[in-house]
């Protein structure tokens, strides 16, 4: 029975633990294996032990176990505490690879397996590399996310600067000149009026030079297939799924076209608002998966959707939910939905909210498809396109 598991199985006599004599901590425990009181393994087991050998890892009859001085120690209080089981994990390096083992030991119980103690060991080295693997991915995305955020952001506070600076730039040179043309002789007022016009134009000299800087990335454009963009970005959600027990359905269109655009920043635009979705169902009263799907529209564009069954939007937001440094949410900064506008409008798209058909709120956004126009030069930054409308 035990060859058909997927882990390590050894069968001992409970003097197994008890007979443990104390030292330090070691990287994989030697025993003799006539004082191990061993009934049984299984072949996972055998070919465990037949690996320590070739190592160098086992004793002199070929025998060592995935457990150091300190595990046992731990297992010996659960089981003198009337623990049933007990688990721990270790990772052993063999013969210089890593490898990572879940420990478990069931001890005795009474009238059932009185006297027996069953350990596996199972080798969950792979999953480790992959959970490695996605956190290195959502670190790089969450980097690559607040670049973005703070390049937008520096963008905005650039426009929002620029017009003031501009006036007092006006107004400055305006009073010099009507001080050149004064009977009345004011040297202290002229020079006083000639210090803000300098420090007027260097700083609107500096914020041109950051403005210039953030437009300055340019797209890296190639032919997405959707599809393979929603499943590469689902498995990075999925701790904040399982925290806020939500779900995510994804539909697509059988007959849906390519799109040509920046690979990243479509993933931003996607996660942005799937993570908006996913917060949003903290207020629903019913929770239920939320719904990602993408069609063809007429007009010969792809459209996105993701559906949420939260509280909604109040209906005096929806015209500044896009705009730069404006949320609804405490402890936001306001630019997420706005760099999903900007990088959507960038790519010849529109992006726009509207009800969903029972409750919450529906983003959408298009893209042209593949086809539907030709992309001549690369996308300059997420620059806003302000003479495109968007619907509402």
């Amino acid at each position: 029975m035990f060859d058909r598991i997927g882990s390590a199985i050894w069968e001992f006599d409970q003097n197994f633990l008890l007979a443990t004599p104390p030292g330090d901590p070691v990287s994989v425990l030697y025993r003799p294996l006539p004082s191990t009181g061993l009934v049984s393994s299984n072949e996972r087991a055998r070919r465990l032990m037949e690996q320590f050998a070739h190592a160098g890892m086992a004793d002199d009859a070929g025998y060592a176990l995935p457990l150091d001085h300190a595990i046992v120690a731990r297992a010996i209080q659960a089981f003198q505490a009337g623990e049933q089981c007990f688990v721990d994990g270790i990772r052993l390096d063999i013969a210089g690879e890593l490898r990572c083992f879940h420990i478990a030991l069931s001890f005795p119980i009474a009238g059932v397996n009185s006297g027996t103690v069953v350990m596996s060991a199972t080798d969950i080295t792979q999953q480790r590399r992959e959970e490695a693997d996605l956190q290195a991915a959502r670190r790089h995305l969450e980097h690559a996310s607040r670049a973005m955020n703070m390049v937008h952001l520096a963008r905005s506070l650039t426009d929002a600067v620029s017009q003031p600076l501009t006036s007092i730039l006006f107004s400055g040179h305006a009073a010099l000149n009507w001080l050149d043309k004064s009977a009345q002789e004011c040297p202290e007022l002229a020079a006083d009026i000639n210090r803000m016009v300098v420090a007027a134009s260097r700083s609107a000299d500096m914020i041109r030079q950051a403005r210039e800087y953030a437009d300055s990335r340019e797209s890296q454009l190639e032919t997405l297939i959707l599809k393979d963009v929603f499943q590469s970005i689902l498995p990075r959600l999925e701790g904040e799924l399982t925290a806020r027990g939500s779900g995510v359905i994804v539909d697509v269109a059988d007959d849906l076209p390519n799109v040509t655009a920046d690979r990243v920043q479509i993933e931003q635009v996607l996660l942005n608002l799937i993570l908006n979705a996913i917060e949003a169902h903290d207020d629903a009263e019913v929770r239920s998966s939320i719904r990602v799907s993408a069609r063809v529209r007429e007009s010969a564009e792809v459209m996105v959707s993701i559906e949420d069954d939260g509280a909604g939007i109040a209906a005096e937001f929806i015209d500044r939910i896009f705009e730069p440094l404006f949320t609804t949410k405490p402890g936001s900064i306001g630019v997420g939905l706005a760099v999903c506008r900007t990088i959507v409008e960038a790519h010849g798209g529109e992006i726009w909210v509207s009800e969903s058909r029972k409750s919450g709120t529906t983003f959408n956004f298009s893209l042209p498809a593949d086809g539907a126009i030709e992309a001549t030069e690369p996308v300059k930054g997420w620059r806003h396109n302000a003479a495109s409308g968007r619907l509402q």
